[in-house]
């Protein structure tokens, strides 16, 4: 029984921590791309 309640929880808290990791990883993505994009113009305009 106490491991059935467990895992129901470790659901909810596992969805809940995706969740924050989304929105988290949504602006270090975004901003990655750009650090990527401005170093590969920076590199291609000194060759």
């Amino acid at each position: 029984m106490s491991g059935k309640l467990k895992k129901s929880n470790g659901l909810i808290t596992g969805n809940e921590e995706r969740r924050v990791e989304k929105l988290l990883n949504a602006p270090l993505v975004y901003f990655a791309i750009q650090l990527a994009y401005f170093l590969s113009e920076t590199l291609s305009a000194k060759h």
